[in-house]
């Protein structure tokens, strides 16, 4: 009884001595458990490849939007992003010189939140729009945000982010794809820049099905 007393003592005093290691040790451990659960969770992969070969259904989804009368005659252009991946936030500060720069011009910017949790899907011919406006001019690079249920639409057709769609007044769409090639994003390597130049200058013309080669994260 006194040997295990002995050990037990001697024990308890190593434990002591000791102890601040042992809670480094465990902090220590819990972090990189932590860690990996939010990396695997919410920071994405990114690859450099990715496909936009959707249009015929995000054009789908889009023709069943009921726009208010206000919101007619525009350009719209709908940025498809993540909140967790790494190349959409490379991408969003010239995403908001493009808003600013065309603040006065006939456009829509809407942002749809790939990242939310899905609402139960609608049926399709009741889709209504509804949008929130930024409650600060610029301090958002865009003007509305879809909500859930039209974003869960259009989910399905949107492989990867980021992701651009570009409609023109008339409702036609005739840009989806990334916003450039390469993993720079700028004025010069922009497609939707170059796309919405054009449409203001009334020059028309279909660019989809593009395949992607710079920063993407699957949806």
């Amino acid at each position: 009884m006194s040997a295990l007393f002995l050990k037990a003592s001697l024990i308890m005093s190593f434990v002591k001595k000791n102890i601040l290691w042992f809670i480094f040790a465990l902090l220590l451990f819990a972090s990189m458990v932590l860690y990996f659960v939010v990396a695997n969770r919410y920071i994405l992969a990114t690859e450099s490849i990715a496909f936009f070969d959707q249009s015929a259904g995000i054009e789908k989804v889009y023709s069943a939007i009921k726009w208010p009368d206000n919101q007619n005659n525009k350009i719209r252009v709908i940025y498809f992003w993540q909140a967790y991946c790494p190349c959409d936030a490379t991408v969003m500060p010239h995403f908001k010189e493009l808003y600013k720069e065309h603040a006065n011009d006939t456009i829509d910017f809407y942002l749809s939140d790939l990242s939310l949790i899905g609402l139960p899907p609608v049926a399709l011919s009741s889709i209504n729009l509804s949008t929130t406006a930024s409650s600060t001019k610029y301090d958002r690079p865009f003007d509305h945000i879809l909500n859930e249920g039209l974003t869960d639409r259009f989910r399905p057709f949107v492989s990867h982010t980021p992701a651009v769609a570009i409609w023109n007044e008339n409702n036609e769409l005739t840009y989806y794809g990334p916003h450039s090639l390469g993993y720079v994003c700028n004025t010069e390597s922009s497609f939707v820049k170059k796309v919405i130049d054009s449409l203001l200058q009334n020059i028309h013309s279909k660019n989809t099905n593009i395949v992607g080669d710079g920063c993407f994260c699957k949806v």
